[in-house]
């Protein structure tokens, strides 16, 4: 991972202030209940142990590229927003 300050700030935003963000939100606990369910009819659908490996690998993928696809657009959010800051005079670049 890159040092510079800007990664270091949403690492730790990321991790910190927006896990608790979304923790907090109904629809998303919502969401972790219907995977619950679906896990479960997986679980008792009684997949082979390598289909059931196959099965977690995609999960796995999905879930990595979910999170980087969340992390890339919080960055670009957040410079989206010091973009906005600069051009109607709040933050000065001279």
């Amino acid at each position: 991972m890159d040092s510079g300050i800007f990664n270091i700030f949403t690492e730790h935003i990321i991790n910190e202030r927006l896990d608790t963000f979304i923790l907090n939100n109904e629809e998303y606990r919502q969401s972790q209940k219907d995977i619950g369910i679906v896990t479960k009819e997986v679980n008792d659908h009684g997949f082979s142990d390598d289909e059931q490996k196959l099965i977690d690998r995609l999960i796995c993928a999905y879930t990595a590229e979910g999170a980087l696809s969340s992390k890339l657009s919080y960055a670009q959010g957040f410079r989206d927003c010091v973009t906005f800051l600069k051009e109607i005079g709040i933050i000065k670049t001279d």
